[in-house]
């Protein structure tokens, strides 16, 4: 389980590369499995946004941040709608 979310935090670095989001989609709907805090599955989730966005992967990137925003308010996931949607 924590394998994928290890390798897509270390494929991160490269701004253009698609590598991180193979491991860590695999794996996303079972993430409460790792253990931690809302707040250690939020990183993960937003490292997720952000190289959606990065890549252009528009629809993908809004229909994450809809969802954290249905959980709670963030002024940074609005900023990153704001951009997903223009």
């Amino acid at each position: 389980m924590a394998l994928p979310l290890v390798r897509g935090v270390a494929a991160y670095v490269p701004e253009t590369s698609p590598g991180p989001l193979p491991s860590m989609e695999s794996v996303h709907d079972e993430i409460h499995r790792v253990g931690g805090s809302h707040a250690q599955w939020e990183l993960f989730e937003e490292t997720m946004v952000v190289c959606q966005l990065r890549l252009g992967r528009l629809d993908e990137a809004q229909r994450l941040i809809r969802r954290r925003l249905g959980f709670r308010r963030s002024p940074r996931d609005l900023a990153w709608l704001d951009r997903a949607t223009a």
